[in-house]
């Protein structure tokens, strides 16, 4: 009996040490996503990101949303997630033309793909060496989508603003060149005026319409709401025609501060056209407060970017071409325009994709 005690003492240790370890996160490729901010248009992409790593079953991924979206926050985040060794990062980033160097140094550790907004291949000629691929909107495109809207909100024409959170990031820019170029009827035509207004020079016309200012706030929807409040007092003689709001929360705050404004008198006076799918500006196109938004597809940016990480992650380049990626290794997802008549479908499409 001794000797069968002894035997069990050496049997089961090995019979243990030869099982898998089942659920052990330590044996999955772990890959990384860091967004630009922390605002609920990110919680969809995470939703795809989760879809995809459950997919693939052999993936980690780590998701993260810095609070304020600062490039040092983003630096850091990306610096201690190469530093707990994952093999691959997609990234939304802002000022990507101060951190050229930076993402650099980033590819050649690990594969990177940049999603949502891109390095400007205009100004920087070695954008398939910062990045991998750019995954996303063709955000000119769905600029000029922002303008027809407009046009179709107010087609006698007037004044309008734009409120972004940022303008040193690349979408934010192509966004507006997009609705500029929509308006003046063409790119030829937008040309001069496009200049005006990259230099902060305004107003600026823009065949029927003038651009009277670009407002930022610095990714803060609260500072946005102020910065609402603000242009409506002083638009006495109530001369704008159109807000345009070009982040996802710029709208919602276009809507409460135009409700708010003299007990909601330019409501329905004056046209609110969006960026995105946030609930709030949903409801005021059902409502019949916002004319339309254009929509992106943040759960899709999600679940893509994972594909190709965990692929480029096991040195399988070949997934890149699965894609069609333009010749500056581009892949576009194409956007949506969302008015009363498809809010109610988009809406309950959305709801599954969130799971509520």
């Amino acid at each position: 009996m001794k000797s069968l005690r002894w035997l069990a003492l050496l049997v089961v240790p090995a019979v243990l040490a030869a099982l898998p370890a089942c659920g052990n996160k330590s044996n999955k490729i772990k890959v990384a996503f860091v967004s630009n901010n922390a605002f609920e248009f990110w919680t969809i992409a995470k939703s795809g990101s989760r879809a995809a790593e459950d997919e693939l079953g052999d993936v980690e991924v780590e998701f993260r949303m810095p609070p304020r979206g600062t490039v040092e926050e983003q630096r850091k985040l990306i610096e201690g997630l190469l530093a707990k060794g994952v093999k691959a990062i997609a990234v939304s980033p802002n000022n990507v033309d101060s951190q050229i160097d930076f993402y650099h140094d980033v590819n050649e550790k690990v594969p990177l793909l940049m999603v949502d907004s891109d390095v400007d291949e205009k100004k920087d000629s070695r954008a398939l060496e910062v990045r991998r691929c750019y995954l996303g909107t063709n955000n000119v495109e769905a600029g000029e989508a922002v303008g027809e809207l407009l046009k179709q909100a107010a087609p006698g024409g007037g004044k309008f603003v734009i409120f972004v959170g940022k303008l040193d990031v690349l979408n934010a820019q192509q966004r507006r060149e997009g609705v500029c170029i929509s308006l003046a009827g063409g790119r030829d035509k937008a040309a001069d005026e496009l200049e005006r207004v990259v230099n902060n020079k305004y107003p600026a016309r823009f065949g029927k319409y003038e651009l009277v200012d670009t407002t930022t706030d610095d990714a803060d929807q609260a500072t946005c709401r102020k910065k609402v409040d603000q242009t409506l007092a002083k638009d006495k003689k109530k001369e704008l025609s159109a807000f345009v709001g070009l982040w996802a929360y710029n709208p919602p705050a276009m809507l409460e501060g135009v409700k708010a404004f003299e007990e909601g008198s330019r409501l329905g006076k004056l046209a609110l056209i969006g960026f995105d799918e946030n609930e709030e500006t949903l409801q005021g196109i059902k409502d019949g407060h916002v004319s339309g938004t254009v929509v992106q597809n943040p759960y899709k940016f999600g679940y893509d970017s994972v594909k190709i990480m965990s692929a480029l992650a096991r040195g399988d380049d070949s997934i890149l071409k699965k894609y069609k990626p333009d010749k500056n290794g581009r892949i576009w997802v194409p956007h949506r325009v969302i008015t009363k008549k498809n809010v109610e479908e988009f809406h309950k499409e959305l709801k599954k994709l969130k799971g509520s």
